[in-house]
């Protein structure tokens, strides 16, 4: 009975080795802060200020159910398209980065999705693989995929999305930064 109890224990281990849980070996990774110098819990009034001071207007402004989305342009930081708040019940929840260049090829994109993953695994932890799914529709083909990291403060899942015919090819790379 004890041996077949181990033997559960080990496969168990095993198997969360294999999905990047390795509670037992990994450093202490660093908590998921809000991006830019900002804190979880900020009003909206309070991160428009910011944005006015730093001179970076909002692009768009959207109130949909309890949730408010600022969607600004122009922050000076490489490869940054669009930067996207997310305020829920009145406090800054949800920072989207939206990652690219109008000249990126596909293997720009994979490029720098791949190493985004490698930066945020060495900073929070091997991230779990969240979501890989292919699909052909007609003559479309799509590829999805992302993986997610959680510590103290928050999560980030890093998505890659690519959509494709043979008369053109769309990209999404997206970074996403959230309270808990």
């Amino acid at each position: 009975m004890k041996s077949h109890l181990q033997g559960r224990v080990f496969c168990a281990l095993l198997w969360l080795l294999a999905l990047g849980v390795s509670p037992l070996l990994s450093s202490d990774p660093e908590p998921i802060l809000a991006p830019f110098g900002l804190s979880w819990g900020l009003v909206p009034e309070d991160v428009e200020k910011i944005l006015v001071r730093y001179k970076l207007p909002i692009a768009a402004k959207e109130q949909e159910g309890g949730t408010l989305r600022f969607e600004v342009t122009g922050l000076p930081q490489k490869n940054l398209l669009r930067t996207i708040f997310l305020f829920e019940d009145g406090v800054l929840c949800e920072v989207e980065l939206r990652i690219g260049k109008p000249a990126w090829t596909a293997a720009d994109y994979n490029r720098y999705f791949l190493e985004a993953k490698k930066v945020l695994d060495a900073r929070y932890g091997r991230g779990f693989p969240l979501v890989l799914e292919k699909r052909k529709e007609g003559d479309v083909e799509t590829f999805l995929g992302g993986y997610y990291w959680s510590q103290f403060g928050g999560n980030i899942r890093l998505f890659l999305f690519q959509a494709k015919n043979s008369l053109e090819e769309t990209y999404v790379l997206s970074q996403h930064y959230r309270a808990y």
